[in-house]
């Protein structure tokens, strides 16, 4: 400013560019930013002209809003505001001045001096309430309703001066403080008087956490730098004073429920802690550690995984140093304590032997993800130089990875020393050396070893690092790298693994993941990512596909282990490489999937198709159509597929076609497939005579006898095709089993041909018959339920009962099961076996 010129400059720090007055006229232009509202303010000569605009606010039901208008030298005014459907004016000259509003949320008017009317309905986005009332009279008196989550807040008061009264009526606590402690609900009830900058209240009613509600109650005073109070949670009183930068605490809690106020902000814990003692801290809010104060625990009590530590503990806060004067927990072994903690040293010692920490471990909210569960005992020695943790019987789990550690050592004191090896039981097993670097500011722990996980080599190198502080996590698996953060969980990494998977005909692979990313949220981890199959080599064994195709093989039901994990669109493809080398078939596959859902009931979408492949039926090789075969996966089929394939080959003179319809499902706890195939041929033949063709060569079906001798090759009638025929006909014939057994592809005699039919009365019951073409001939019953199985059969020839059998089996795992069979004919016989599939 400038008074002998009469100038002036308008600058500020929160914007950009200056007005200027000077010689009765403005000008220049000033850009402002606060809370996201930019304003404007340009000089015209002789006036002010006034622009700007906001974002929509949470607040702020009408949206993005925008100011416009202007001020001149005389000192009149008119500015016009608009968000959505709402209007505002104000006009006026010096002290005088009118706000209209016009739309949904105000309208009316007022008036400067006070007069004037103003209605307000005004939604309250955050609350999911609103607030109606009025504004207008002497002082600008305000009343209204404030309804928000079925609570009531009455408004009653004048804005000049600030004066009112605030009526809560069973308000819904959670409303209100969601933001900062999303678990906590309740409902309150109270009355908050202001008057100027001064205010008070009693508030009252009950609080609930986790299923446990508390009654509550508190009154205080609230002042410029001042604020107190008194109040009680449940049986617990407590005692607050803010003056002058200085917090003052006290409390009595009584069997006072500590996991409740953990549980506020962390949401449901598994564990429980209960509290009986004193706290009295004096802290000085700008540097609480230089405070004081004693936190007692005449009675402390952890619960959880089904075990239970009682004990007491005296905590003293004194000269910027945490001491622990007395620590003794009790139950399932000892805890014990003693020493100090501070920022600048320590000289800390904890003592856990024989015990179980999951009570403890189960209160931690950060540890709440992980279902975190330990016993053993832990000796830790922290001083300012470096600690000493040794453990020894040492059982963990967290999350889905659980181990044990006989015995270990990690120390930090002018030198690195780590010794014993982790052993890993779960998802996967594996062994790993323990190693540690670095000091007491910063070290990382260390695991070398190896690992065995499903669907890859066994003992795959493996190595993972934790390093402190910050939590880093790094995991390098094969020649796959996994890096991210322990607290939170979030994991992303990339690289190749080899894959094998016998059980699942995998005989070996290589897969290149690109990109994955694993986090939790809510304590379920979530997975997504993308990865190439670039090459896999099949095997389908002949028995398993014969199995496959009668009984079914045994589903896991519910994805084995429970694993709380969610696939977000894990994208799985192969160009090409997926090999399929067997002595009936081969060909080369690709395909582009998407896998979905849960562990426990995952699902695949997309297709897989071959990009060339043969498979010899007898002595016919056909060759397959890859424009027209395809496997198709949808979310509704789980991991099971539907299926079409197409296929040509030219047998004696004919073109034969097979065109095969089906689908893998689930029946009864087994996955079977499901086929529908279909010949043709040119010339045209009968699918009988196409049969007929395929298996003696010749589609006139009554030369059997005469041509047999010569379409004897070896054991292709035990393959994928016989069993496609048995099917056939047993779907023809309304049976459920339909086989045949030729003994004189392998050497036999043609008199010890078998044709066997069955059919299930029931899901438990089946019946069966065998006949041989030298007349011999076997019923049999079979019973099945809870894993037990009974069976009785009986054989007779030339109308003499030769042999009865009576067999009782159990299954005591999936892959294992044993039989205890009696039978009786020309001698009496008793027998114990085994069974193992895989």
């Amino acid at each position: 400013m400038d008074l002998k010129a009469l100038a002036l400059t308008l600058t500020s720090p929160e914007g950009e560019g200056a007005l200027r007055y000077a010689g009765g006229k403005v000008e220049g232009r000033l850009v402002l930013g606060v809370h996201g509202f930019a304003l404007a303010l340009e000089g015209k000569g002789d006036r002010v002209a006034v622009s700007g605009n906001h974002p929509a606010y949470p607040w702020w039901t009408a949206g993005a809003g925008r100011l416009e208008g202007e001020v001149d030298l005389s000192g009149a005014y008119r500015l016009a505001y608009a968000a959505g459907p709402q209007r505002l004016t104000l006009t006026g000259r010096l002290l005088e001045a009118v706000l209209e509003a016009e739309g949904p949320y105000a309208s009316g008017r007022l008036t400067y001096p006070a007069g004037g009317d103003l209605r307000v309905d005004l939604p309250l986005p955050p609350l999911e309430g609103r607030f109606r009332g009025r504004v207008g009279g002497e002082g600008y008196g305000v009343e209204g309703v404030l309804e928000a989550g079925g609570g009531r807040v009455l408004v009653e008061g004048r804005l000049l001066p600030l004066r009112g009264d605030l009526v809560l009526e069973e308000a819904a606590l959670e409303e209100f403080v969601a933001r900062y402690v999303p678990y906590l609900k309740g409902r309150v009830s109270g009355r908050l008087h202001l008057e100027g900058l001064k205010a008070q209240g009693a508030l009252s009613g009950r609080v609930e956490v986790a299923g446990t509600a508390l009654p509550f109650s508190f009154s205080g005073d609230l002042g410029a730098g001042l604020a107190r109070g008194e109040g009680r949670l449940g049986e617990t009183a407590f005692r607050v004073d803010l003056e002058g930068g200085r917090l003052d605490l006290f409390a009595a809690p009584r069997a006072f429920p500590l996991h409740l106020l953990l549980a506020a902000v962390a949401g449901p814990l598994e564990g429980e802690a209960y509290w009986t003692g004193v706290l009295r801290l004096r802290l000085p809010l700008g540097d609480p550690l230089r405070g004081e104060g004693v936190l007692v625990g005449e009675s402390l009590r952890f619960v959880g995984g089904g075990d239970e530590l009682k004990g007491r503990a005296a905590f003293r806060l004194e000269g910027g140093r945490l001491r622990v004067d007395a620590l003794r927990l009790t139950g399932k072994g000892t805890w014990e304590g003693r020493g100090y903690w501070s920022p600048e040293g320590s000289d800390l010692y904890l003592a856990l032997r024989d015990t179980v920490f999951t009570p403890v471990l189960q209160v931690v909210p950060a540890l709440k993800p992980y279902r975190p569960e330990g016993s053993g005992t832990l000796v830790l020695r922290l001083t300012g130089q470096g600690f000493r943790l040794e453990l020894q019987g040492f059982r963990f789990r967290l999350g889905p990875v659980a181990g044990y550690l006989s015995q270990g050592l990690l120390a930090l004191n002018g030198g690195a020393e780590a010794q014993g090896e982790v052993v890993l039981e779960a998802p996967f097993s594996g062994r790993a050396r323990l190693g540690l670097e670095g000091d007491l500011r910063a070290f990382r722990v260390t695991a070398t070893g190896a690992a065995s996980l499903p669907g890859l080599k066994e003992d795959t190198p493996l190595e993972a690092v934790l390093r402190y502080p910050g939590y880093g996590v790094e995991v390098r698996l094969g020649e796959a790298l996994a890096q991210g953060t322990l607290f939170p969980l979030r994991l992303a990494g990339y690289g190749k693994l080899p894959l094998y998977y016998p059980q699942y005909y995998l005989q070996e692979g290589l897969l290149d993941v690109k990109s994955f990313f694993l986090y939790e949220e809510g304590g379920t981890y979530h997975l997504t990512g993308e990865a190439q199959v670039v090459r896999a080599r099949l095997a389908f064994p002949e028995e398993a596909v014969r199995r496959l195709g009668q009984e079914g093989v045994a589903a896991q039901e519910g994805g084995g282990a429970k694993v709380p994990l969610v696939f977000d669109r894990v994208h799985l493809y192969a160009e090409r490489g997926v090999l399929v080398q067997e002595s009936l078939a081969q060909g080369e596959l690709a395909g582009d999937l998407y896998l979905g859902g849960t562990y426990g009931d995952p699902y695949l979408s997309g297709e897989v198709w071959p990009l060339w492949g043969s498979f010899r039926l007898w002595d016919a090789l056909f060759s397959l159509d890859p424009g027209q075969s395809r496997l198709y996966f949808s979310p509704d089929r789980g991991i099971l597929p539907r299926f079409a394939l197409a296929a040509r080959a030219e047998v004696r003179g004919y073109q034969v076609g097979l065109a095969v319809e089906g689908e893998f499902l689930r029946e009864n706890g087994r996955v079977k497939v499901r086929l529908e195939p279909t010949f043709s041929s040119t010339p045209p033949l009968s699918q009988a005579e196409v049969y007929a063709l395929l298996v003696l060569g010749t589609p006139d079906a009554s030369r059997l006898g005469e041509v047999f001798p010569q379409v004897a090759l070896g054991a292709a009638l035990e393959n994928l095709v016989l069993g496609q025929l048995e099917r056939e006909l047993s779907r023809a014939l309304g049976l459920d089993r339909f086989q045949v057994e030729v003994p004189a592809i392998q050497g036999g005699s043609l008199e010890e041909t078998r044709f066997s039919v069955g059919k299930y009365l029931t899901p438990e019951l089946f019946l069966g018959y065998r006949v041989d073409l030298r007349g011999e001939q076997t019923f049999a019953a079979e019973y099945r339920a809870d894993g037990i199985t009974f069976t009785l059969s009986s054989s007779f020839g030339q109308g003499v009962l030769s042999r009865l059998a009576f067999g009782l089996g159990y299954d005591l795992t999936d892959a294992l099961s044993l039989t205890l069979t009696l039978e009786t004919g020309d001698d009496t016989r008793f027998s114990v076996g085994a069974a193992y599939r895989w």
